[in-house]
C-alpha cells in the first residue's frame, strides 16, 4: 500500500476575500458615479442623480449604477443616452445643446424649450451614448481592482 500524507495544508477562508472586494467595491461605485453626474452637471429643472448600489455574493461583485430623482430627469438622461428616432419639443432660435454625442460632460448651452409640437414632429436626438462610453472608459478599471481585491483577500485566506 502507498500512502501519502502532508501535514499542515493550509485552507482557504472564503471570508476574508469579502473586505477587500467590497472596498474595492465602494470605492469604484464612487467613481462610477462622479462620471454619470459629469452628464449633468450643468443642467437646470429635473435631472437625475446617480448612486450605484453594490452586490457581493460568493460568485459575482457587482455595481450597478441607480438613477434618483424626478422620472422627468430620469426620462430625460435617457433620451439623450439612447437617442429618439422623433422629437416634438420645438426650441428656441439661439438654442445650443449642453450635451454633444460621444463627449461624457455638460456645459452652458443656450436657449430652450420654446414649445410642444406633437403635429410636427422634428428629427430625433443623437444619442449622446454615455452608458457605452462609460462601461469601455471604466471596465478594465473595474476589472484591475477586482484582481486586486482577489490577491488581498488571498494573502489573508489561507489559515493554518
Amino acid at each position: 500500500m502507498f500512502q501519502f500524507k502532508t501535514k499542515n495544508i493550509p485552507r482557504i477562508d472564503p471570508k476574508s476575500f469579502n473586505p477587500p472586494l467590497l472596498a474595492e467595491l465602494r470605492k469604484f461605485s464612487k467613481t462610477l458615479d462622479a462620471e454619470l453626474n459629469k452628464t449633468t452637471k450643468t443642467w437646470q429643472g429635473d435631472k437625475p442623480k446617480f448612486e450605484s448600489q453594490i452586490s457581493l455574493t460568493s460568485k459575482e461583485a457587482r455595481v450597478t449604477p441607480v438613477a434618483t430623482g424626478s422620472e422627468h430627469g430620469w426620462h430625460k438622461w435617457m433620451w439623450l443616452n439612447w437617442g429618439t428616432r422623433v422629437r416634438y419639443a420645438i426650441m428656441t432660435r439661439d438654442f445650443k445643446a449642453k450635451t454633444q454625442p460621444g463627449v461624457v460632460g455638460s456645459t452652458r448651452g443656450r436657449g430652450g424649450l420654446a414649445f410642444i409640437d406633437v403635429n410636427n414632429p422634428q428629427p430625433g436626438i443623437e444619442p449622446r451614448d454615455w452608458s457605452k462610453i462609460i462601461l469601455k472608459r471604466l471596465r478594465p478599471k473595474f476589472n484591475a481592482a477586482m484582481r486586486a481585491a482577489l490577491v488581498k483577500g488571498a494573502a489573508k485566506s489561507t489559515r493554518e
